[in-house]
């Protein structure tokens, strides 16, 4: 006689927060990747999971869930809730994505760290599995993977992204004990207290005209006590200066173009708010090292151009032999980061003023270029020299089309743009697909935008463009999943990404 073994029943409890309905489908694939799922049933505040074997350990790593019981067995918080509840204080009506070392310095265009856990539990991925990210900014998908304890890789054409990730890593590795010593001594200075000698170099002049001298004068000062005083942690506290720097500059804060100041400074000191910030970051890295209990980071990032193999090969750390690969890149005319950063980027000699135009037409997505590349694209478009899909080929050339005496300069520059961007990232996937192993999976979160061109609107399916050049370059598309965004508000809204799609593929 056969005895059935009765299922196991886990009760999973929602996050008191309200959920997009994306985030509720992740939460239900979550459970159904679960190794011995049978089914689950709606619960009060949750569901009832059924499996066929006791998993406490694989419970416990469920991100869009806030506790869970086995049978009759207490609740316990997820460790997910432990890391969120803590950084909200408590106030858990809200989902928590600057929790651990994510709000360390805001960074425009990052997606959320939930999603990437998520993903990587849908997977069951070997302990030994290299994760790596093509296009790290800073650092989500590579912090994160490297908090379910993998080893994670990513790489970046912009320097400041390389230098905010690699600071964030080094934060997570740091004992908080010397952090806190070395901020005693960095705020017992005054970097009012005497004037500094400044150099007469291109960094410095372009400083002075971004900033009021009084303020440049402490930013420079806090400079030289933060590099005098912490030895190889100086990334850490510049990184959560420069930060700020933007709020106490001449330009105007809420723009991510160039443009002049209008709004009132800050009523708080830039001394003050520096301070406050640390110890605020101070704080909640202390309790988050509490919870992940001295987990040892295998996580890096480096910069290099992910169009070319060869470059990210030399230049990686490490062996590049993935079997993962999860990132949010660049749409076309996407955000100029160079521009929006430029005053860390200066202030942490991490680029020469000269080369902040040229850097920014490097980066894949950029809206800028010259007028003679302009027509070269143009060209490009009409005999199809990157061997597009016919589709991305058709759309750039009705574009092109459709321009009119009334469409300015930007508007002109989208056809092309647009065909070098599809381009670009053709030579991505090139890359990615050479350092991943057989059966390796990509994934992708990417955004949907839209443009006007002799006065109609165009939404380009970005997704869809991208899924097709994917596997023209030899990936299979296993899905293409849309997901809500959240809605954007100020002065770039109506620019805005218009909807996320998460796109699969396997080599």
């Amino acid at each position: 006689m056969i005895i059935l073994k009765k299922p196991i029943s886990a009760y999973l409890r929602w996050h008191d927060y309200r959920y997009y309905p994306y985030e509720k489908t992740f939460a239900f694939r979550e459970v159904e990747s679960l190794p011995g799922f049978l089914s689950y049933t709606p619960a009060e505040e949750g569901i009832i999971a059924n499996f066929d074997k006791a998993i406490p350990d694989k419970l416990n790593k469920l991100v869009y869930f806030s506790k869970y019981s086995i049978g009759d067995g207490p609740l316990t918080k997820t460790f997910q809730a432990l890391l969120e509840n803590g950084y909200t204080k408590n106030n858990t009506k809200r989902q928590a994505t600057r929790y651990l070392v994510h709000g360390l310095h805001e960074y425009k265009g990052k997606f959320n760290p939930q999603v990437v856990r998520c993903i990587l539990n849908w997977y069951n991925l070997p302990d030994d599995s290299q994760i790596v990210d093509p296009f790290c900014g800073s650092g989500t998908s590579i912090i994160e993977s490297g908090l379910a304890g993998f080893e994670s890789i990513g790489w970046d054409l912009n320097p400041f992204a390389v230098y905010l990730t690699n600071a964030k890593v080094l934060a997570l590795k740091t004992d908080v004990s010397i952090l806190k010593e070395q901020a005693k001594k960095i705020f017992s200075h005054l970097p009012s207290e005497k004037k500094i000698f400044c150099e007469n170099d291109g960094r410095f002049e372009y400083l002075e005209k971004w900033f009021p001298t009084d303020t440049l004068e402490k930013i420079e000062r806090y400079r030289l006590i933060i590099e005098n005083e912490t030895n190889q942690n100086e990334s850490i506290f510049k990184i959560i200066l420069s930060d700020l720097l933007r709020d106490y500059s001449l330009q105007e804060p809420s723009d991510l173009r160039i443009r002049r100041r209008s709004s009132p400074f800050p009523n708080i000191s830039i001394e003050k708010s520096f301070k406050n910030s640390f110890y605020r970051q101070l704080e909640e890295l202390e309790r988050t090292k509490d919870i992940i209990c001295g987990k040892n980071f295998k996580t890096v990032a480096f910069q290099a151009d992910g169009r070319f193999v060869t470059e990210v090969s030399s230049r990686s750390p490490t062996k590049l032999h993935a079997n993962f690969a999860i990132t949010s890149p660049p749409y076309s005319a996407a955000l100029p980061y160079i521009d929006t950063q430029r005053l860390s980027l200066v202030w942490l000699n991490l680029i020469n003023p000269n080369e902040i135009a040229k850097t920014e037409k490097t980066l894949i997505g950029s809206r800028d270029a010259a007028e003679n590349i302009l027509r070269d694209l143009e060209d490009q478009i009409l005999i199809n020299s990157s061997n597009l899909p016919d589709s991305i080929q058709l759309l750039c050339a009705n574009l092109q089309e459709r321009l009119n005496a009334g469409d300015g300069f930007r508007k002109r520059a989208v056809p092309g743009l647009l065909y070098r961007y599809f381009s670009d990232m053709k030579q991505t996937f090139h890359t990615v697909r050479s350092i991943m192993k057989p059966g390796g999976v990509y994934t992708l979160i990417v955004g949907t935008n839209r443009t006007t061109i002799g006065g109609q609107t165009e939404y380009i399916n970005t997704p869809e463009l991208l899924s097709e050049v994917a596997v023209s370059s030899k990936w299979k598309n296993t899905e293409l999943l849309n997901l809500e965004t959240y809605k954007r508000y100020g002065m770039h809204a109506a620019n805005a990404v218009q909807g996320e799609t998460l796109l699969v593929l396997k080599k």
